[in-house]
């Protein structure tokens, strides 16, 4: 199992935060299976799944290794990514469908907002990631 912890870290992170995700979704709106999938909420779940490889990565082979360079810096474009560009592009999509709804105009093509996320949110994913990846350098 050891073998493929940078593989089973980061699925594990995107289960769990998904899961909460779902959890915390019940609790608003009930039962709804795209809940299971949807991007955006609490946490972030892609953030938790880069994050997860990045701090198994630091505690395995050492923060000053090459390879963490290389995942902290994707991590840190994933997350400034979900926080500025995929919240403001499904923010302006949500705008767009208001805008077409209150004119009367059809859209050409389905408007699918990638919801971004909030800081909190981030942060959210952040933990979960580095929870899951202590969990498997300490247990697997």
């Amino acid at each position: 199992m050891k073998r493929y912890e940078l593989l089973l870290a980061p699925l594990a992170a995107w289960v769990i935060a998904q899961g909460v995700k779902f959890i915390i979704s019940l609790r608003k709106d009930g039962l709804q299976f795209q809940d299971l999938y949807v991007s955006g909420g609490f946490p972030s779940s892609h953030t938790a799944f880069v994050v997860s490889v990045t701090a198994l990565t630091g505690l395995r082979e050492g923060v000053d290794s090459t390879m963490f360079a290389i995942m902290a810096t994707i991590s840190a474009l994933v997350m400034y990514d979900a926080i500025g560009v995929r919240r403001s592009s499904g923010e302006q999509a949500v705008a767009i469908k208001e805008l077409a709804d209150k004119t009367g105009k059809k859209l050409l093509s389905r408007m699918h907002g990638a919801k971004g996320h909030s800081p909190i949110e981030v942060l959210g994913g952040l933990a979960v990631g580095c929870l899951v990846a202590l969990v498997f350098y300490l247990f697997i």
